[in-house]
């Protein structure tokens, strides 16, 4: 299943932060999951634990932060 996590809504999209430190760009969509994109942001960092912590969405950046380290990335409509 997709597991736990948090959703957010900008520009006709939602950002899922998964708990798991997955986060997944979807596409509205009532009949199915539409995946756009996904990453790991923190792949590297085996130590830093689960996201629980709230993301925030500002100024075109997506803030994450697990135990140990805090990530800022660019989603904003100039992201490459």
């Amino acid at each position: 299943g997709f597991g736990y996590g948090t959703l957010l809504v900008a520009d006709g999209m939602m950002l899922a932060a998964k708990t798991d430190g997955e986060v997944l760009l979807v596409r509205p969509d009532p009949a199915r999951l539409d995946v756009v994109a996904r990453a790991r942001p923190f792949a590297d960092d085996r130590q830093g634990g689960p996201l629980r912590a709230l993301p925030a969405l500002a100024g075109g950046r997506l803030y994450l932060r697990n135990d140990r380290t805090l990530v800022a990335l660019d989603v904003g409509p100039d992201a490459r």
